[in-house]
């Protein structure tokens, strides 16, 4: 593993230097660290501004596919396409442990309290137990139940529950503590590529190649959002009244709190598709990962970050650019959008 001093970013732009994909995104909820994973083989670790601080390389990795954060914020997790799981100390980006019980490659990791899981082409949740005050990650449990591979899993707070996305177009509900599945969400016509819960895990949202949906807590559906275009991922907004979608052209804001939903907002400052994002709850910044195309001789892959709050949606960062259209506004830029494709999460799943 090679680490890079912050001497040798000097000049770059802020959230810029991955040089594939970005599927991987974390922070820290007072936005002081963001971590991004991507397909060129690294994870890189920046401060909330942007200011690249560490590049950890996977020599033979082809991808880093997701990345998390420990809760005390100073050990990461990256899963990746070799089939493995690694433990980092952010710090130094020093190695600390690596788990190989995965037979294929690994989509997703999550993390909550000291419970984590972790999914992937092999169809299976891995449960893990963190022992307290040291780096060994312990196998707990496999649970099956997906037909195909798993692309997603988020862990609620209390890391009682396990939410699942597959590209079998169902979401599993796992019980963590009695290790099973406990409810099977269907409603999704095509993949399911995200799931987020509300910060009040009342509501669970789901996005995919047909539609985005919001789920009630029991599983019930609250609400269908047609989507135009595939999407990839989506979280709530930190009061839970709307949802934010990024898709192959924009970030888009949705109103849900009626069983109509109505968009309130779309942004198409990332030039073309939006791979992935992430709260830093504490700061009110959501972070999103994607590829700029409006460079027709080299595509740029970032990370960009939006300032939220109830009456603005979300408002974009460190950037001289404006291309936010308001629904019921007249103000609407005359540039059309260079939507460009993401590679096919299901067909990656598949393989």
């Amino acid at each position: 593993f090679f680490l890079f001093s912050r001497h040798a970013f000097a000049g770059m732009p802020r959230f810029q230097g991955h040089t594939s994909w970005i599927y991987g995104l974390t922070c820290t909820k007072d936005a002081s660290v963001v971590v991004s994973g991507s397909y060129d083989g690294t994870a890189r670790l920046w401060d909330g501004q942007g200011n690249p601080r560490l590049k950890i390389k996977h020599p033979q990795v082809y991808f880093v596919t997701q990345v998390v954060l420990l809760a005390e914020g100073t050990r990461l997790i990256t899963a990746c396409s070799d089939k493995r799981l690694r433990l980092f100390n952010i710090s130094t980006g020093g190695l600390l442990g690596e788990w190989l019980e995965h037979k294929s490659h690994v989509h997703t990791v999550a993390a909550s309290q000291l419970t984590v899981c972790s999914a992937g082409n092999d169809k299976v949740l891995i449960v893990w137990q963190l022992k307290a005050n040291t780096n060994s990650l312990v196998l707990s449990s496999r649970l099956s139940g997906h037909t195909k591979s798993i692309v997603n899993v988020e862990i609620n707070k209390a890391a009682t529950r396990a939410l699942t996305a597959s590209i079998d177009k169902t979401l599993k509900i796992w019980d963590l503590k009695r290790l099973e599945c406990v409810l099977t969400l269907v409603g999704h016509e095509k993949s399911v590529n995200f799931c987020a819960y509300s910060c009040d895990e009342k509501f669970i949202v789901s996005c995919g190649d047909d539609c985005a949906m919001v789920w009630n807590a029991d599983g019930t559906r609250h609400c269908r959002i047609a989507m135009d275009e595939p999407s990839q991922c989506c979280r709530f907004s930190p009061c839970g009244r709307f949802v934010v979608i990024g898709s192959t052209s924009m970030l888009s804001v949705w109103q849900v709190t009626a069983k109509e939903p109505e968009v309130v907002q779309e942004q198409e400052q990332h030039y073309g598709p939006v791979t992935s994002m992430v709260w830093a709850l504490d700061a009110a910044v959501l972070y999103t990962a994607g590829v700029n195309e409006s460079d027709k001789t080299q595509d740029v892959y970032e990370v960009k970050r939006w300032k939220w709050s109830e009456d603005t949606k979300l408002v974009l960062l460190d950037s001289a650019s404006k291309r936010a259209k308001a629904k019921g506004s007249s103000e609407e830029s005359a540039v059309a959008s260079s939507a460009g494709a993401a590679p096919d999460t299901a067909a990656a799943a598949a393989a």
